[in-house]
């Protein structure tokens, strides 16, 4: 058999004074692919998207056509899309998982499949992510720039302030100078 001979066949023999019959089937060889994850957004905050770039090999001789599943941690299914590689070539998809509020995991493995109706899953990949709680808001002042003025004059004052924390938030920035607020 070749290549592209898979199906259901009849086979017959025959001699000048007798003949057989036999209905074989031929299967067809599973695709070779390999599946790798290139990059993800990890770490992120619960309830935040979590992207997966994965690419899929095909070291086959023949074309292939399927599913690239995402799963998350518990083995859900989060996303999927249909992709073509032709035989020797690489094709890349971008995965999602939409994390819940309350997702909490660290060095837990995300799993990307290739797969197809013939054969099922045929090659997947593995890396570990993390999402986590984002943290209270925290308010770190990194740098305070003024320069000395002459009693009466405007005093300038450059403020930076950075929110370390996980969840934005608003407040108010008082600016003192001898322990005498000045706004």
């Amino acid at each position: 058999t070749q290549t592209g001979d898979a199906g259901n066949y009849t086979v017959a023999v025959s001699s000048g004074d007798d003949s057989a019959e036999e209905e074989i089937e031929v299967v067809a060889n599973p695709p070779d692919l390999s599946v790798s994850i290139e990059e993800t957004t990890s770490p992120v905050f619960a309830g935040n998207q979590l992207g997966v770039t994965a690419s899929v090999t095909n070291n086959g001789d023949d074309d292939w056509s399927g599913e690239v599943v995402l799963e998350d941690v518990d083995g859900n299914s989060t996303d999927s899309t249909d992709l073509s590689v032709p035989a020797g070539e690489t094709g890349q998809v971008e995965l999602e998982w939409a994390t819940d509020e309350g997702t909490d995991v660290s060095d837990e493995i995300v799993n990307v499949t290739a797969r197809s109706d013939e054969f099922g899953d045929i090659d997947s990949a593995g890396t570990p992510v993390e999402v986590t709680s984002p943290e209270a808001p925290y308010f770190n002042v990194t740098t305070v720039d003024a320069q000395g003025v002459t009693a009466g004059e405007a005093l300038n004052v450059t403020v930076e302030v950075t929110n370390t924390g996980g969840e934005p938030d608003s407040g108010t920035l008082t600016v003192a100078a001898g322990g005498h607020a000045l706004c």
